[in-house]
Order: structure tokens, then sequence, then C-alpha cells
């Protein structure tokens, strides 16, 4: 399911994981996911599992303004609270797959959780 830029997530069926994108090459669609994005996500309150994906890595070059670093993406990560945090590059078709293999570890992950706490509630 896509998203357009301003579309509200509560008129939308609620996924089983959201993978979130920002260029590595432009801070403002960082500043987007960080300010915009995942308070929107968070505000449904459903403990969704949340992947961060800077994509674009193949143009980033280092100390190159509106850039972002790896380690800025981690500590943004870690900061909104997201279950991933992956860079890729579509061009070099690096780490396309460990985005798909995340999705779907976070998937059964929760299930799990949900499942063992239903388990918990009634003794089964």
């Amino acid at each position: 399911m896509f998203l357009l830029q301003h579309e509200d997530l509560l008129s939308l069926p609620t996924p089983d994981v959201f993978i979130v994108c920002f260029s590595l090459v432009d801070e403002d669609s960082l500043d987007s996911v960080e300010n915009f994005w995942m308070p929107k996500i968070r505000s449904l309150g459903k403990g969704i599992p949340v992947i961060l994906v800077g994509t674009q890595s193949d143009m980033r070059k280092t100390n190159e303004h509106g850039h972002i670093s790896s380690e800025q993406g981690k500590v943004i990560a870690k900061r909104v609270g997201t279950n991933y945090y992956i860079e890729c590059s579509a061009k070099d078709n690096m780490k396309i797959k460990e985005i798909f293999e995340k999705t779907v570890y976070a998937k059964i992950h929760r299930s799990k959780k949900k499942s063992n706490i239903i388990k918990r509630m009634f003794g089964r």
C-alpha cells in the first residue's frame, strides 16, 4: 500500500508493518519522517512494527551538505522508535532483499508476541 504525502492513515486499513522510506541525499525527506510520518504512525497506537529505510545509498557522498550519514540515520531510527534501520540502493541492488526479510520477520515477531499475550491471558 503506497501513501501520498498527506493521505490520512486513519482512513486506510491497518497494515501489519510500516516501511517508511527517505532519501539519504535529501535531509528534508528525513525531517518529514521524523516530524510528519512517525507521529502519524504512532498516533495509531497499535504497536505496528516500523522499518526505516534510507534509499539512494549509491548517491550519498561523505560530508556533502544535505546527505545523511549512516550514524545520523541510526540515531533518528532509535529516536523515533523504529524496529529496524536499513540503507539500500535499488541501483546497485544493495540490501533490497534484506528490507523484505526484515518486514516478514517483524510481522512474524509481532504475531508471536500477540499470540503469547493471548495465551498468558487465557492460560492456553
